[in-house]
């Protein structure tokens, strides 16, 4: 067996020591005043640094791919960075829903569901938020804004965001929101099949449960991106096929802060991948800047 000698421990020793720490991964839980138990990825960061949250898209939960490429980014620089997944009315929900399952939740309820995440980081001692969605999860995360103006956050990066009734054929958008306002006004509970994001006529729901993701139409979008309450910057893949083929230069029209990436799609999977890790990083630490030197 070689001697190991004094210098070599030393030498040792120093190599682990300048090693980058390793991030521990943690699930929480929150148990919400409905009496579920919502579920959330968590990973503790320096608390010299704004803690970030960063929810996943429709029907997605904590573990979809592009909601950790954001977290791995993140949780490496050294970010607390907390990621929910919405409970979509299911205790302690951990895979994503099916177009066919029983969609009993809105948009209502995950408004109030991040609010009790904020509050969560708050008593956990971070005073500093920043909020980061990806499709769905930025128009969730831009109506949580609209709807409670906590002074704890401090910027918000929507990504992949558009309009809903893009998802689906003018037509058909407008005969089942017709519909379903019917339905509303009879006072119809029930269950029934509607065309919402990815799903085609197979998603089945109380109307007014329906109707209320249908809030999120073009013009309303780019309004409460105009209005949000905290610095927002939108980020876009050139080649995304999911969004309108004007939404891109729609929104630079605006004079909504945009970043474009030429390559990349909805997910930024692929040949964009790396370049859209490095832009997140780049806008939260320019919002971390901004936020210590706010008065």
């Amino acid at each position: 067996m070689p001697k190991i000698t004094t210098p070599r421990i030393i030498s040792l020793l120093l190599t682990l020591w300048l090693l980058p720490a390793t991030v521990v991964a943690s699930e929480m839980s929150l148990q919400l005043p409905s009496g579920i138990k919502a579920l959330a990825d968590y990973r503790k960061g320096s608390m010299d640094k704004p803690a970030v949250l960063v929810l996943h898209g429709f029907l997605q939960t904590y573990h979809f791919s592009t909601v950790r490429l954001i977290v791995g980014e993140l949780s490496d620089a050294g970010y607390t960075v907390l990621s929910p997944t919405l409970t979509l009315n299911i205790d302690q929900r951990r895979a994503s829903l099916t177009c066919d399952a029983i969609q009993h939740h809105s948009a209502e309820q995950a408004t109030r569901e991040l609010g009790a995440w904020v509050e969560w980081l708050k008593k956990n001692g971070y005073k500093r938020i920043i909020l980061i969605g990806h499709s769905t999860g930025s128009n969730h995360l831009l109506s949580y804004l609209h709807a409670n103006r906590d002074p704890a956050v401090s910027a918000f990066i929507a990504t992949s965001i558009g309009p809903m009734e893009n998802w689906q054929h003018p037509e058909e958008s407008r005969r089942q929101r017709a519909e379903a306002e019917a339905a509303v006004a009879a006072g119809d509970r029930g269950l029934k099949p509607y065309s919402l994001g990815f799903c085609r006529n197979n998603y089945a729901a109380p109307a007014r449960d329906f109707l209320s993701y249908l809030q999120w139409q073009r013009a309303q979008v780019l309004r409460d991106l105009k209005s949000s309450p905290v610095p927002t910057t939108v980020v876009l893949g050139q080649a995304d096929k999911w969004l309108p083929p004007d939404w891109v230069d729609t929104i630079e029209s605006e004079a909504i802060p945009l970043v474009r990436l030429n390559d990349a799609n909805h997910y930024f999977s692929g040949i964009g991948e790396f370049d859209f890790q490095a832009t997140i990083l780049s806008l939260v630490e320019a919002a971390a800047v901004s936020d210590r030197h706010a008065p």
